[in-house]
């Protein structure tokens, strides 16, 4: 568990990032991280240039960050926006005349649902194990049927 919440590191603006602390460094990579949506998106050689720290060092930075971001998720509001993203999907499908798009949000919205354990799986398939005890003549009758209908 990280001790020092990134997000709340002021960056100072009078001093060249190499001087930052390691806490204004990783505050100011967590923001660009955020900024670009994900952290493959910037250079680790970039950021070690500016920080004049190794790229072994930004590394680091970036798995405490990792940890840190993790530690941060809050399930209920992720449920709450995802849920909302899918509704307004949905309902913009739909305006806009698109049932098979919409058809298919609904489709992942429920899978969605089922892996976060919100709603129970429905089977792919049923399998049925029945024993029907049907004497003679009513095979009989069911054959004579069968073969009018086929028309034999």
């Amino acid at each position: 568990m990280s001790d020092v919440n990134y997000e709340s590191i002021d960056i100072p603006d009078d001093k060249p990032p190499s001087e930052y602390h390691w806490t204004e460094r990783r505050a100011e990579i967590l923001q660009l991280i955020e900024k670009a949506g994900h952290p493959g998106s910037i250079s680790p050689t970039r950021l070690a240039d500016r920080y004049d720290v190794s790229k072994s060092q930004i590394s680091q930075d970036k798995s405490r960050l990792q940890e840190f971001i993790v530690e941060q998720i809050d399930e209920p509001a992720v449920d709450a926006i995802t849920s909302t993203v899918f509704q307004t999907a949905v309902r913009e499908l739909m305006d806009n005349d698109e049932y098979r798009k919409a058809a298919k949000t609904v489709a992942d919205w429920n899978d969605w649902l089922g892996d976060r354990g919100h709603v129970e799986r429905e089977p792919d398939r049923l399998e049925a194990n029945v024993n029907l005890d049907v004497d003679d003549e009513s095979k009989e009758i069911l054959r004579e049927t069968l073969r009018r209908r086929r028309g034999q």
